[in-house]
Formats: structure tokens, C-alpha cells, sequence
């Protein structure tokens, strides 16, 4: 398994952290059902989530489950 350092590298590669936090918390949707949207209208972070503790919590509990 990838340590979490280089998944996040990964992750993040071309975004910084604010920014893709930004685009995953709840937003208005965009009106125009046609326009496609990389914001995450529903929210996968909550107001006080942040990315990195997220995915962390997420990569040692996979980790503890395949070892």
C-alpha cells in the first residue's frame, strides 16, 4: 500500500488543498442544468472538515483493514 504522503501528493497534484476543499463543501448548484460543474453541490466536507484529516482517517482505516 502507497504510504498516505504519496497518495496525497497524488491527490493534490495540480490543486492546492484550499482549493479542492473549496470545491468539495456544500454549494448552490449551478442553474444551468446543461453546465457541468466540478463543485460538489451536496458537500463531502462538512464546514469544519478539512481535506487532509478526511483522507487520513479514511487511508489508516483501510490500512488496518488490509493488514
Amino acid at each position: 500500500m502507497e504510504s498516505f504522503d504519496d497518495i496525497l501528493r497524488k491527490v493534490t497534484a495540480g490543486i492546492g488543498v484550499e482549493e479542492l476543499e473549496r470545491r468539495l463543501r456544500p454549494r448552490n448548484p449551478v442553474r444551468d442544468e446543461s453546465q457541468w460543474s466540478d463543485y460538489s453541490s451536496g458537500g463531502f466536507l462538512a464546514p469544519d472538515e478539512n481535506f487532509v484529516d478526511v483522507v487520513r482517517a479514511d487511508y489508516e482505516t483501510l490500512a488496518r483493514w488490509l493488514s
